[in-house]
């Protein structure tokens, strides 16, 4: 009887849970990587990870990214041949991206709200350098 208490135990909530929490984060780093994200990474995403064909962020989603390790490697590195470029971040700052991505699942966003609602609208200059240049 133990065993079984224990095997539906792991099904219903451990083995789920390991699927987007395989680290903890602290609430400063998922706040921190919000803001990271905001300001570099929405400007494509999107506001609710949805933006990109094919991906889902805000619903952990990923094409190519299969663990944390797999996505700190993606935003550094970008994805040759695709849009996605590589990011300067310091390792810190990419594992606060890390931590706002898996948590982005947990947050209750209201995908009907006014953009304005949703944070700054990012960077201006930054966005024409990169549609001029990479993003052509």
């Amino acid at each position: 009887m133990r065993i079984c208490a224990t095997l539906t135990f792991i099904t219903l909530f451990a083995y789920p849970c390991g699927l987007f929490a395989q680290h903890s984060y602290l609430p400063s780093d998922i706040d921190d990587g919000r803001r990271i994200y905001e300001t570099s990474c929405g400007i494509c995403h999107g506001a609710f990870g949805d933006a990109v064909p094919g991906l889902d962020l805000g619903r952990g989603q990923f094409r190519r990214a299969k663990s944390d390790e797999d996505l700190v490697r993606i935003i550094r590195s970008g994805i040759r041949d695709t849009t996605m470029p590589p990011f300067n971040f310091t390792e810190g700052q990419t594992t606060m991206v890390v931590a706002y991505l898996r948590n982005m699942t947990a947050m209750p966003l209201d995908r009907n709200a006014p953009i304005e609602a949703l944070g700054p609208p990012g960077d201006a200059a930054r966005g024409k350098v990169i549609f001029e240049g990479k993003g052509k």
